[in-house]
């Protein structure tokens, strides 16, 4: 049995000038045949709709996923193109789940992150009215203090002045 197809390889800059592994035909001379029925975006979004997807619903990876699934079921489809249908369907379909997981995991942190902020919001405004209430009360202990220092320097001073009189 011979070994896998031969890799892509590039004979000019970027992707359009790689050939496929099942041939030595240049991609962009793929993509750009003349004679091929679907020669742009619009009618691969179009074509489908004809088909395999609800009209008008936007082609969502996985949409796209149950079409190749679907494609691959077709009669006279050969082993090996059903192979490949199926191997893209899967990729896509990975994609997919990789892209919603994303969005749940945005979707979800965002929600954890206000949810947090707004549970934690009264708990801080608190600890900072506490903090300002502390400080005055450290001002008025010190000013307390420094009050008593003068007062006890002030009669150890009399005493002083007594005692030597």
């Amino acid at each position: 049995m011979p070994g896998p197809p031969q890799a892509p390889h590039i004979s000019g800059p970027g992707l359009a000038s790689k050939s496929t592994r099942s041939g030595g035909f240049l991609l962009d001379k793929i993509v750009n045949n003349l004679e091929a029925e679907i020669k742009n975006a619009d009618l691969a979004r179009a074509y489908p709709d004809q088909l395999y997807m609800v009209k008008g619903e936007p082609a969502m990876p996985e949409h796209i996923s149950h079409m190749l699934f679907y494609i691959s079921q077709t009669k006279g489809v050969n082993n090996m193109l059903r192979s490949a249908i199926r191997a893209t369907a899967y990729l896509v379909r990975e994609l997919a789940a990789l892209a919603m997981a994303k969005t749940v995991i945005k979707t979800v942190s965002s929600n954890i992150e206000n949810s947090v902020v707004t549970t934690i919001s009264p708990q801080i405004a608190k600890i900072l009215l506490t903090t300002k209430k502390l400080e005055k009360v450290n001002e008025n202990a010190t000013s307390l203090n420094d009050n008593y220092s003068q007062r006890i320097d002030s009669i150890a001073n009399m005493t002083n002045s007594v005692d030597t009189n």
